[in-house]
């Protein structure tokens, strides 16, 4: 038997991007119990716990993870980049639109973590690398550890 282990970066090539303050996030997500990343389509689910219940992400503020495909995810912290850090601003999911900060309305692509709408360069979205381990489960974890 061969298992084989994708590791599909959030990140661009060569780049250290830090947009909010470091956290350390390590954590398996169950793909059973996040329906929308074991099904076959593609989707984007909040995640805002660890499988021990503990809060994940800046502040807590939880984690999108958006599916492609089954081997190809893309993970961001669900913290607004366009406002000082020491306020909770969470990201809200609209199906249409994509990540959306309900204080300043600044809108982020799930795939590319980018700011679609903003007029003052906002920071991107602080990317985790993220994959598949073949097993029902998704890791995400800090792309430096």
């Amino acid at each position: 038997m061969v298992i084989v282990f994708s590791f599909l970066s959030c990140e661009k090539e060569n780049t250290n991007i830090q947009t909010i303050p470091y956290t350390h996030v390590y954590t398996k997500v169950s793909t059973i119990t996040h329906s929308i990343l074991g099904h076959g389509g593609a989707g984007t689910a909040y995640i805002d716990k660890d499988s021990f219940g503990r809060k994940i992400g800046y502040r807590g503020h939880g984690i999108f993870v958006t599916k492609i495909d089954n081997d190809t995810f893309y993970a961001f912290d669900a913290t607004c980049t366009n406002h000082n850090t020491d306020y909770d601003h969470t990201l809200t999911f609209n199906n249409e639109l994509g990540l959306k900060c309900p204080d300043c309305e600044i809108i982020y692509n799930p795939i590319s973590g980018e700011a679609t709408n903003s007029k003052n360069n906002t920071p991107p979205l602080q990317p985790y690398r993220c994959y598949n381990t073949g097993n029902g489960s998704i890791i995400i974890q800090n792309i430096r550890n």
